[in-house]
């Protein structure tokens, strides 16, 4: 699992995990797998560590919601779990890639809810700054490139404009000097993006308030450069 950081192996209290709808993939719980950990856990048996992200101070569950449900259920109060120190983009990767690796097929809804994961961690990208293209996510993601390509355009349309100007050759190096002249283009894009992936991070509304009124201040700015 990448994360940037080794996990540690840590007692923690069930009342002090967050348990955030954003990180859990499956729309519901299977009910019939909480039991099965239930009885799991009643026999004494072996059972994977929950896995947490460690955000700041906060401890956030990314895989094992219904191990989790099944210890409330025996009113357990303490849970041993595999940590991550980490930040929250890599976290909502962490739950998406877990999700992936389970048994049950994920639904079209649940797999773009992993899609959005991870493009906001930057899985996108490969090592050397160039995005990926949409046969290369769709091996990532096992959705058809189709899929892949109408998601993007829909949740994240500056990146996916920023892969059309490579596919059309605006970003290639040339006689043209057209990777010159768009480099600016890029970096904005790019700027933008990370702003955008930010904003859906936040979870305190004045936060999200303060952003918006600033980002439209720098909207009238621009303008005004136009003229």
């Amino acid at each position: 699992m990448v994360t940037g950081s080794s996990p540690v192996t840590a007692t923690l209290r069930l009342d002090k995990l967050v348990r955030d709808e954003q990180f859990r993939m499956r729309s519901k719980l299977n009910l019939e797998h909480v039991q099965s950990y239930e009885d799991s856990y009643r026999a004494g048996e072996t059972v994977p560590l929950v896995i947490v992200a460690q955000v700041g101070g906060i401890f956030i569950l990314v895989d094992g919601w219904h191990r989790i449900e099944a210890l409330e259920r025996l009113d357990v109060r303490e849970i041993e779990a595999k940590i991550y120190k980490t930040t929250r983009d890599v976290a909502l990767w962490m739950a998406g890639m877990a999700a992936l690796k389970q048994g049950t097929p994920l639904s079209s809804r649940e797999l773009r809810k992993v899609f959005r994961a991870y493009v906001e961690a930057g899985k996108h990208v490969l090592p050397e700054g160039k995005i990926k293209s949409y046969r290369e996510m769709s091996a990532d993601l096992g959705k058809p490139i189709g899929t892949i390509h109408a998601w993007m355009r829909k949740d994240f349309p500056i990146v996916a404009a920023s892969i059309s100007d490579v596919a059309s050759g605006k970003l290639q190096d040339g006689p043209s000097g057209r990777a010159h002249q768009h480099s600016h283009l890029t970096s904005a894009r790019k700027s933008l993006q990370q702003l955008h992936s930010s904003f859906q991070a936040m979870i305190d509304a004045d936060d999200r308030r303060v952003i918006i009124e600033e980002l439209e201040k720098a909207l009238s700015a621009m303008r005004e450069c136009r003229r």
